[in-house]
């Protein structure tokens, strides 16, 4: 491979990863397993779908349809264990035989019948996946203690008690996240406005010491690697659990990676293989399961932007990943500071 070709997917590793940052940090949040696993499932999935996968240019991560089913299994296991430590080993079953399964997807060819699914399903499916995330982000929104309203229609039903709670200033930082999204691609689109919001944002509250709650430190758990015990093996409820979680995530994820897949074609002008991408995102999915991450998929967001900086292939997809891995590597003390509104 020529060296200039080399060169560009260099750089588009390096732009792609800023635009995967945020969304890890984001989403290993909101999914209630926090940034360090948010960062885990980036590095791991992103490298392995990279390396085995079949799309040209496609980058993984998690992504905000499967952190909306997989928030719903987070609570649901710290309910019945009493506490995230408790669950922990349940929901690493989990991730990693969702990954099987998607590998055994690809295996088998599934990845064919992608087309059969009709566009209003995926519409309506991917319409209500963003109603949730915003409805989730309440409490951060008003920077309120979630505290007995965790459920979706819970946050709904007592509006009231978040708006009559409500840390302002947080809000005011919601809406400024917000307006330089949507506002700062008008000036350039060069620079990836997300990663202008964390910044400016997170520099203002770290210069003012203003009143806001923020990620806190992170730090590497080994009970993340705990493994499941006999008992509950044994147990036919949470063998069913496990499998409808599992199931489920991989049936999300399939589907979301396919469709950007198809994005990516048509930006590149090439066909991909769905069977080898299902394999591939699994055997990530997989991996990043046993080590301390969760269920990801390919990130269209992500995906574009690799494209637009010029990758075309694995290299792009690699680098991404070292580059986020240096982040969580040398970046934790500004992860620390990022104001969770």
């Amino acid at each position: 491979m020529e060296a200039k070709r080399v060169k560009n997917e260099i750089l588009a590793g390096i732009t792609s990863a800023v635009v995967t940052m945020p969304v890890a940090i984001a989403y290993g949040y909101a999914c209630g397993l926090g940034p360090y696993a948010g960062f885990i499932s980036a590095i791991v999935l992103g490298l392995v779908a990279a390396l085995v996968g079949g799309t040209s240019g496609q980058i993984s991560s998690p992504t905000g349809a499967l952190t909306v089913a997989i928030s719903v299994f987070v609570v649901t296991e710290k309910e019945i264990q009493g506490s995230l430590e408790g669950a922990l080993p349940i929901l690493m079953v989990i991730f990693v035989l969702s990954g099987g399964l998607q590998f055994l997807f690809g295996l088998l060819k599934f990845g064919d019948n992608i087309q059969y699914i009709p566009f209003s399903v995926i519409s309506g499916f991917m319409s209500g996946v963003g109603l949730i995330i915003i409805i989730l982000q309440i409490p951060n929104t008003f920077g309120v203690v979630a505290g007995v309203h965790t459920s979706v229609i819970s946050k709904i039903l007592n509006l009231t008690y978040f708006f009559n709670n409500a840390n302002w200033l947080a809000f005011v930082f919601v809406v400024a996240t917000l307006t330089i999204i949507y506002i700062f691609p008008k000036v350039t689109k060069k620079i990836p406005s997300s990663l202008v919001a964390l910044l400016t944002l997170t520099g203002l509250h770290y210069f003012f010491e203003l009143n806001i709650d923020v990620l806190g430190a992170f730090r590497v758990d080994l009970n993340q690697f705990s493994f499941i015990s006999l008992d509950q093996l044994m147990d036919i409820d949470t063998v069913f659990r496990i499998l409808i979680a599992a199931v489920s995530l991989s049936f999300i994820g399939s589907v979301n990676t396919l469709l950007t897949s198809v994005v990516a074609d048509k930006m590149t002008n090439t066909v991909h293989n769905s069977n080898q991408e299902l394999m591939g995102q699994g055997m990530g999915n997989l991996f990043a399961g046993f080590l301390g991450g969760f269920t990801g998929s390919a990130a269209t967001a992500c995906t574009v932007a690799n494209i637009q900086a010029g990758g075309r292939n694995r290299i792009s997809g690699v680098m991404t990943s070292f580059f986020l891995l240096i982040f969580l590597i040398w970046g934790g003390d500004f992860i620390a500071q990022i104001p969770l509104a």
